[in-house]
């Protein structure tokens, strides 16, 4: 449900993004997310309970936070300037490593902090170790995806604002429909199963993609039965790859858990929206670098098919998370 839920707003975001940029201005497109945080704040403040954690003084870990976001902020900027720079310049090559030594020290940090962002004990386990860097290499692809699809449909096939916006919908809604019919599919086949089918579908459309792609417009016949295909992959995917984050831990990490792998699918993302752009601007013709592109993110595909490969078929609580749910069901029937 979480997933179909996210892809809705996946489904509804480009067309009704593209329709508001050409009645209005490409300034509304960010405008219009005011009333909405508007709407969720109150939201939040007026119907959610407020639940424990702040009692045992958790807060905010402000010094991890900003090596995250000073690390990967720097690590996109020298992949960005490869484009116009090369691999080998100074302003490439500095940004980059200082990016990494930030995030490398953001490992040293929060094994010494309490309540640091990103709980690194989480990845004390394996099984969720493996998924999150599957989450972490299909988030690049993801990104990649999106943001090749716009350019390609306007700058290749000349689609305007608001039709490349209705042309890529029908995948998250796909999405939708895959999402929230395959959670039975998960208990029946497992995660691993899911995933790599996901993972493996996704890269043949890809890559079909990018071997047969031409500039000739051709959306109904070759764009739209892939992008069905890929709608199909990606909802098996945040299926597969949301639920094995945390199928095998405690009640108590469920939150924690999830968090820390969608975070790092957001950061995955942030990395493959600066490599599709020094992918397509790299080559001599335009339709060579969209191509690469989509090889790339077939190529990243695969590879989470291959990093699923080491997840348990089916996972389930260990028994520290069944004693905590029977502990906290006593508890309930105490009060």
């Amino acid at each position: 449900m979480w997933s179909g839920v996210g892809a809705l707003g996946a489904a509804v975001g480009p067309g009704a993004g593209g329709i508001l940029i050409e009645l209005a201005t490409w300034r509304a497109a960010f405008l219009v997310n005011l009333p909405f945080g508007a709407l969720i704040l109150w939201f939040a403040w007026r119907r959610l309970p407020m639940l424990g954690g702040g009692a045992r003084g958790e807060g905010l870990d402000l010094v991890g936070i900003g090596l995250i976001v000073a690390g990967v902020s720097s690590l996109t900027w020298g992949i960005v300037q490869i484009e116009s720079l090369g691999l080998v310049a100074p302003m490439v090559w500095a940004p980059a490593s200082t990016g990494a030594i930030l995030l490398i020290g953001y490992g040293f940090w929060a094994r010494g902090h309490p309540n640091a962002a990103i709980d690194m004990a989480l990845f004390e386990d394996r099984t969720y170790a493996l998924v999150t860097l599957a989450t972490f290499v299909f988030g690049i692809g993801f990104a990649m995806m999106f943001l090749t699809s716009f350019l390609f449909l306007r700058g290749i096939w000349d689609f305007g604002q608001g039709l490349t916006g209705l042309a890529v919908t029908p995948g998250p809604l796909v999405v939708i429909l895959v999402a929230v019919t395959s959670g039975r599919l998960v208990t029946r086949v497992g995660h691993r199963a899911v995933i790599m089918t996901g993972g493996l579908v996704f890269a043949l459309g890809q890559f079909v993609l990018g071997l047969q792609v031409t500039p000739a417009p051709s959306y109904l016949a070759f764009w739209l039965p892939l992008q069905i295909m890929g709608g199909a992959a990606i909802g098996l995917l945040l299926v597969g790859l949301s639920g094995a984050a945390v199928a095998g831990l405690p009640p108590s990490r469920f939150g924690v858990g999830g968090a820390v792998n969608n975070a790092v699918r957001q950061l995955g993302g942030v990395i493959g929206t600066a490599l599709a752009v020094v992918l397509i601007g790299q080559l001599d013709t335009p339709l060579e670098g969209f191509q690469t592109a989509f090889f790339w993110i077939a190529g990243l595909s695969a590879a989470t098919a291959v990093i699923a490969m080491g997840i348990p078929a089916h996972r389930l609580p260990g028994p520290a998370g069944i004693v905590e749910v029977e502990s906290e069901r006593m508890d309930e029937k105490s009060a």
